[in-house]
């Protein structure tokens, strides 16, 4: 259990930047404790997590059974951008030009105040800057549906809104040097606000190279009649455009059911992952993922299947994690000892009955 504590006042927020090695067991656990926040990291390819204030507890617990590599954080403190002086100042705010490489706060007053219109423009001028991280602190709020904050961007000749209301601040990166910032509030309730680190980035020395063997990867030959696990990086990378072909050579394997992690989602719209097959009759079969609230289990009566994996340059989300379950024709005898042939949905019909039965009995 440890303490760390930034005393400088003008620090208004701790960015916690995760070694790349960083590893923690899914048994062990790091926790850090702030204000009224707990947050518990696990697992690896950590992202940086920004804690609002200047100081917070940090606990580390593990299992007496395998060992992992730990963990190695740089602690790094920010000064708050923008002296908040009350609503009226901010609002007459018409955004900042910033002229160096550092990583700078912008936040609205805490709380904000009601029948608030905001428009607000910031740019980053250095020419080696080509790209800009966003990351929210976990107080930031404002009135679900009827107050909203959104960041507007330029991409190419397409123009890309984002939109945030209520407690769901999930950080993002954009290509470009500047952004618009729009927030809005209603006459009725106010909340925190938010308070947002901009953190510019430069492509040509931070190459991603997490996806380059998933982007290798053709697909497997399963031999064995195993459950197989296929999964994108979490995250995926940006413009991505990947075919992959997935098939289990046993002979007995006639049905494959393809079963989804909860976590896994996918931007909706801009990006899409595509499971396609062709059915006996020589038809094509495709479905489509995207989003994060329509990855219902898919069963397609073939031994093999192929999968596309499309994104853009923009926002990237956890991903997909697919557990694939072979099936088999099954061959059960009956009282007369005659040899019966049952496909799965029999099966799933049978134990269906058992389940009703077993339910009367208790």
């Amino acid at each position: 259990n440890q303490s760390y504590v930034f005393t400088n006042p003008s620090i208004s927020q701790i960015q916690m930047v995760f070694d790349t090695q960083t590893f923690i067991r899914i048994f062990d656990s790091l926790t850090i404790f702030y204000r009224d926040i707990v947050k518990t990291f696990t697992g690896s390819a950590i992202p940086n997590y920004i804690i609002t204030g200047r100081e917070f507890n940090l606990t580390f617990s593990s299992n007496s059974q395998y060992l992992a590599w730990g963990y190695s954080i740089d602690l790094i403190p920010i000064e708050h951008g923008h002296e908040i002086s009350g609503c009226g100042t901010w609002q007459a705010r018409k955004g900042a030009t910033f002229n160096d490489t550092s990583s700078h706060v912008i936040s609205s007053p805490h709380p904000y105040c009601n029948e608030m219109t905001v428009s607000q423009h910031y740019s980053f001028t250095n020419e080696a800057v080509t790209m800009l991280q966003f990351e929210f602190s976990d107080l930031s709020s404002v009135e679900n549906s009827d107050d909203s904050l959104e960041i507007s961007y330029e991409v190419g000749d397409r123009h890309v809104t984002r939109s945030w209301t209520g407690t769901d601040f999930n950080g993002f990166i954009i290509e470009g040097h500047e952004f618009d910032l729009a927030f809005n509030a209603d006459a009725l309730n106010t909340d925190y606000g938010f308070d947002m680190n901009v953190t510019p980035l430069f492509k040509e020395i931070q190459p991603d190279t997490r996806c380059d063997s998933y982007k290798a990867n053709p697909g497997t030959a399963f031999s064995g009649l195993d459950a197989q696990v296929i999964e994108s990086p979490h995250p995926y990378c940006s413009d991505l455009n990947v075919s992959q072909h997935y098939s289990f050579t046993d002979s007995s394997v006639t049905q494959l059911t393809l079963s989804f992690d909860l976590e896994s989602s996918i931007e909706v719209v801009f990006d899409m992952l595509t499971i396609s097959h062709t059915k006996a009759d020589g038809t094509e079969v495709g479905n489509r993922y995207s989003g994060d609230g329509d990855f219902s289990e898919l069963v397609i009566d073939t031994d093999e299947f192929d999968l596309k994996f499309v994104t853009d340059s923009i926002y990237t989300m956890y991903g997909y994690r697919i557990t694939v379950i072979p099936g088999t024709v099954t061959t059960v005898t009956t009282q007369s000892q005659c040899k019966q042939t049952m496909t799965q949905e029999d099966l799933d019909n049978e134990m269906l009955m058992l389940r009703e039965y077993y339910y009367k009995l208790n």
